[in-house]
């Protein structure tokens, strides 16, 4: 019995509270776990049946795809690891570009025939045995899967072949599972390496805010900034932009890689908060890929009366 009238519930909060401070996600589920049971037997001594039962066990890792749960089958641990990373379990996979596979706009053509080589590497202390998951689409192939043993420091190179028909992107995974002897009592582990095909886009970019702050009324603030073509192919752009606010110049054609100066205006007529939209069309009339044909710029700004203040003692 608890002097202060606590219930063993208000004992559970109470030892998570203090307990939890500078502990990490697992921890703290191991913490909670073990006040649940404590609670259980609680309750077993008062004589009241509770409704509470364990935490599911969960995996820590998490996969990179759902290419790679229903690979992993939900029997094998996923790294927890940054997206597309390259190095996983002691495996490291690289391409020609990246940590992935990935045919670049340019390129490839639809109707032939490219290989790149996936490179997989050894980079623990120990022998690894794995075996990889062909992808899902048709337009990706590889060799037959076979178990690839690796010594530390070795690596083995996978051919990787993409046979488009359509001139569109495509997105894909290998799935890689580590194996294990039967003798180690840890459980196999699979992750994803990405297969990306792409094309060329037609795409832009801005500051997403303007913010001019205090404006004298009938008087002009300016800022500049710059509108960079971050695509592949040169690119135009037209504003539509609400008063108070302008934006010269007003429409352009962006060069590859290249950058064009604008400079906006903001010219209040009154003593008032000023918010609007910009918005800017890009690649019109062209019919390259363009992902986001049109961006909006927030503009803000306050206007205000000019005014002086004379110290009375003067």
């Amino acid at each position: 019995q608890d002097p202060r009238g606590r219930t063993p519930l208000e004992h559970v909060g109470l030892s998570i509270a203090a307990s939890s401070a500078g502990r990490s996600p697992i921890n703290c589920l191991g913490l909670v776990q073990l006040c649940c049971r404590s609670l259980r037997r609680c309750g077993d001594e008062e004589g009241q049946t509770r409704q509470i039962r364990p935490f599911p066990r969960t995996s820590t890792r998490m996969a990179s795809s759902q290419h790679a749960i229903a690979f992993a089958d939900e029997r094998y641990p996923q790294d927890s690891g940054e997206e597309w990373s390259g190095r996983h379990f002691g495996i490291e996979v690289s391409g020609p570009y990246g940590p992935g596979i990935h045919f670049r706009s340019g390129e490839w053509s639809p109707g032939g025939e490219h290989v790149q080589k996936l490179r997989v590497r050894n980079v623990s202390s120990v022998v690894k045995k794995l075996k990889y998951k062909l992808p899902t689409s048709k337009y990706f192939s590889m060799p037959y899967p076979e178990v690839v043993t690796l010594s530390p420091g070795m690596l083995v190179d996978v051919e990787v072949t993409f046979r488009p028909i359509v001139y569109e992107p495509y997105l894909d995974s290998i799935g890689i599972c580590v194996l294990r002897d039967r003798g180690e009592e840890q459980e196999p582990a699979a992750f994803c390496v990405q297969v990306l095909a792409s094309i060329r886009s037609l795409q832009i970019s801005v500051p997403r805010t303007l913010d001019f702050a205090y404006c004298p009324a009938e008087e002009t603030s300016k800022m500049e900034f710059d509108i960079v073509n971050t695509g592949q192919v040169p690119a135009t752009f037209r504003w539509e932009v609400p008063p108070p606010f302008t934006l010269q110049p007003a429409q352009g054609t962006i060069g590859l890689g290249e950058r064009v100066l604008v400079t906006s205006m903001f010219h209040p007529v009154d003593a008032a908060v000023y918010e609007s939209t910009a918005l800017v069309f890009v690649g019109e009339g062209l019919t390259e890929n363009n992902p986001e044909p049109v961006l909006q710029v927030k503009l803000l700004g306050i206007g205000k009366f000019a005014h002086l203040s004379v110290d009375d003692r003067v």
